[in-house]
Formats: C-alpha cells, structure tokens, sequence
C-alpha cells in the first residue's frame, strides 16, 4: 500500500470514489506488469 500511496495517490487529483476505485485498477494493473519484469502476481 505505502507503493500505491507515495506512487500514485501523493500525486492525483481524486475527483470521487467512481475515479478512485478506476485510478486504483489502473495502478493495479500497470504495477503488475511493469514492476515485476511483466509477470503479474501468481505467474
């Protein structure tokens, strides 16, 4: 969570809790593929 916080949350503009959970699954995926060489959790 401290990633995502200081990655992302630090740094957007949340404009209601539709965008957060959206941004969230954004982050989400994009941290998964790029951060561990494209592999994802569990692969």
């Amino acid at each position: 969570m401290q990633t995502c916080r200081r990655e992302l949350l630090d740094r957007t503009l949340i404009w209601n809790h539709r965008h957060l959970l959206h941004v969230l699954r954004e982050f989400e995926q994009f941290y998964n593929q790029s951060s561990r060489g494209g592999r994802g959790l569990g692969r």
